[in-house]
């Protein structure tokens, strides 16, 4: 079936084709028996002839004999009679022709009518026999009568025996001639029943030929149409099918068969890859690989999956995975070979083990964010009773120039680390944030009059602000936090002369592009794009930019926490951040912040309020001695009654045992048993319209991770400064 399927390149069941055949077929039957027939016929007829011509003359010697028998008695007759004119020599001679006739039809003799075969009947020869002894009595009585002559008168007893004898005779002769035709009746019947049966036997032959040849033709055909069936659908299968297919000699390496897969994998055209030859279509470093397969396949061995390059038709290498085995065509041994592109399979390899590492980097950017915020929380406390106590010891009028000089250092120091804490919560999103409605064109309007003075004049600052820019729900700090982060790093990456632009422009990442960029979410974003002309950064640098403490700096000019504050204020306010760099071509930060479909709000600028006390009643809970004692002391040197807690529950205690006493509550976000909101929680069970102020140096520990405010809350984040906490508790009791 395959070789009849590969011989031909196309294969179709034509009826008519096959109509016109049987057709001829059927003629040539026709004509072939209707000659068989006539040379039976024309057999038949000369066996006729033959037997007539036969019995004709066995006819002709029988009457032969009756007439010589009786115009020898006539002429015999006549002499008796004395008639002078009569030779006795004639009536001898008619006895011999009598006697001549019966030794034809016994013996067989050419006579004057045709050669007379012998008789073959046995009574037929016996009867003849009797009459030859009856014409040899006859001739004795008739040499008798004539010897006697006168002396033997009409009437005597020798006459009348010799009229006796030819009477008898005669009688004799009618019966042989009557056997004659009784015989001659008897074989022209036989002869037809056998003439009958011969044309009965080959008209039956002609009938079971025609049969046979129609239905050995009607299966010749259903045959054809089989396998007319047969080879479309393996024909089918083998245009069909999704594998490239080809069939190539083992000898000689050329193709002789490729379906429409493998010449559209390899871009050649079915006969353009006919003129070709298997080493074509591999690079030449494959070939010995190549032959060993070949080899292996002409000793009926099934290769597994080979994993092997190919080339296409204009030079291109793409991988397929190779299964080959022997088959038979034509009594040839030929090789073929199933080939399955890896291209997309290599693809979808290549993006999981992209999603891996960036689920790794993920993972390992979580959990240096988990040690770096919990790090930064304890690292909080401790910086607060430092700047905390400090600052109330420079209020000390009394205290000597030497001492005040080294604790504005000790306070500069404290303040240092602050900032490096604050850059640990904001990369590890820990930090507590407000978020607002914004135009981010605006902010960056108001940072870019900071900005031109820190870059420098040989930097040109390009800004392209987009049209119609929606608005995004982010803190505003962080925001300005990430733009100058941003910027400052590009100003570096130029040594202060080249090409920063800023870009901002809403955008829509539809599905397709989220599969080509798998960091990237779906929906509709603000973008903002900071692109310099920068030295750039190649591969290795781009996988770690964002871990924090990672810089390309010289030490002493930074502290590797840029980027990564850059990469947590992004995750927080749930929006996306990509870079692309090259070496020496530059560096272009995108950053997506989800767009929301409300108006942006107007933020004034911040005043500084004095700094003013009171004499509220202040429930103060922290969980550290150490900023529980310096925050008890400041409240109450700004004239606050304080009642304070170590940790949530024993405030709620507190709370519940006079609620109307206290004004306002000082808590701390993060507290063992009960965190600030669980206790602002219940507290306003009791009371909805009481009055809380966070304090935190937030930590992986929180309950609430992503701490945002709720609005009308107010937050001091630790280390705080004296006066930053005696103004947030005089807004909040004033508000």
């Amino acid at each position: 079936m395959l070789e009849s399927n590969l011989s031909q390149n196309d294969s179709s069941f034509d009826p008519s084709r096959l109509i016109r055949r049987r057709m001829r077929l059927i003629f040539s039957l026709v004509i072939t028996v209707g000659l068989v027939i006539g040379l039976a016929m024309t057999f038949v007829m000369r066996m006729s002839n033959n037997l007539a011509k036969v019995h004709s003359r066995h006819l002709a010697a029988v009457h032969g004999i009756q007439l010589d028998v009786t115009l020898a008695h006539l002429w015999f007759e006549e002499i008796l009679n004395g008639d002078e004119n009569v030779d006795i020599e004639e009536v001898w001679r008619y006895f011999e022709q009598t006697r001549g006739h019966v030794l034809a039809m016994l013996n067989g003799a050419e006579m004057p009518y045709g050669t007379v075969t012998p008789v073959e009947d046995p009574l037929f020869r016996k009867q003849l026999g009797d009459v030859l002894n009856q014409l040899i009595n006859y001739e004795e009585t008739a040499l008798k009568r004539f010897e006697a002559g006168t002396s033997a008168s009409s009437g005597s007893e020798l006459d009348q025996a010799f009229d006796l004898f030819f009477e008898n005779f005669l009688t004799q002769t009618h019966l042989l001639n009557d056997e004659l035709n009784s015989q001659i009746k008897r074989e022209i019947r036989n002869f037809r029943i056998v003439q009958l049966a011969m044309l009965v036997f080959f008209i039956a032959l002609a009938v079971g030929l025609l049969t046979a040849a129609f239905r050995y033709e009607k299966g010749r055909v259903e045959a054809t149409r089989l396998l007319a069936a047969s080879e479309k659908r393996y024909r089918s299968f083998f245009e069909a099918a999704i594998e490239g297919i080809i069939i190539a000699d083992l000898k000689d390496f050329t193709f002789k068969y490729a379906n429409p897969a493998i010449c559209e994998m390899l871009g050649y055209t079915s006969e353009e890859l006919m003129r070709t030859r298997v080493m074509d279509i591999h690079p030449k470093s494959e070939w010995e690989e190549i032959a060993d397969l070949f080899q292996k396949n002409a000793q009926n061995k099934k290769t597994a999956a080979m994993d092997l390059p190919c080339l296409r038709k204009d030079g291109s290498v793409f991988h397929a995975e190779i299964r080959s085995g022997l088959v038979e065509i034509e009594g040839r041994a030929h090789s073929i070979g199933f080939f399955t592109d890896l291209t997309e399979r290599r693809q979808v390899q290549e993006e999981k083990e992209k999603l891996e590492t960036q689920l790794r980097q993920a993972q390992k950017m979580q959990a240096v964010g988990n040690l770096a915020g919990g790090i930064a929380h304890d690292f909080n406390n401790l910086l607060q009773a430092i700047l905390g106590y400090s600052e109330l010891m420079l209020e000390n009028e009394n205290l000597p120039a030497e001492c005040n000089q080294d604790l504005q250092k000790i306070q500069q120091a404290a303040e240092r680390a602050a900032d490096l804490t604050r850059q640990l919560l904001t990369f590890s999103r820990r930090q507590l944030i407000s978020p607002k409605d914004i135009n981010l064109n605006q902010v960056i309007t108001e940072a870019l009059q900071m900005l031109e003075r820190l870059i420098g004049a040989g930097i040109e600052l390009q800004r392209i602000a987009g049209h119609n820019l929606g608005t995004v729900c982010v803190d505003r700090s962080q925001l300005e936090q990430i733009f100058m982060n941003l910027c400052l790093n590009a100003r570096d990456a130029m040594n202060g002369k080249g090409t920063l632009t800023i870009e901002t422009e809403n955008v829509v990442l539809d599905s397709a592009y989220c599969q080509d960029h798998p960091w990237a979410q779906p929906g509709r974003f603000v973008l903002l794009s900071i692109t310099d002309t920068g030295m750039g950064m190649d591969k290795e640098t781009l996988k770690q930019i964002f871990e924090p403490f990672f810089t390309t700096k010289e030490i002493g000019k930074g502290t590797g926490l840029g980027l990564a504050t850059v990469y947590g204020i992004v995750k927080q306010n749930s929006g996306m951040v990509h870079v692309y760099s090259e070496a020496g071509h530059g560096t272009t930060f995108k950053i997506y912040f989800p767009l929301v479909e409300r108006p942006a709000l107007e933020v004034g600028n911040k005043i500084n309020a004095p700094v003013r006390g009171g004499d509220e009643t202040i429930l103060l809970a922290e969980d550290d001695p150490g900023v529980l004692g310096l925050a008890t002391r400041i409240l109450q040197d700004a004239g606050y009654r304080v009642l304070s807690a170590q940790d949530g529950e024993k405030a709620l205690e507190i709370f519940r045992a006079n609620p109307d006493a206290m004004d306002l509550a000082l808590l701390d976000v993060v507290m063992p048993k009960l965190g600030g909101r669980e206790v602002q929680k219940e507290i306003q069970r009791t009371k909805p319209d009481f009055k809380v102020v966070f304090a935190s140096g937030y930590s992986e520990n929180a309950i609430h991770t992503d701490f945002i405010l709720d609005k009308g809350n107010i937050l001091v984040q630790k280390p705080y400064r004296r006066n930053d906490l005696l103004n947030k508790i005089r807004q909040m009791l004033d508000s």
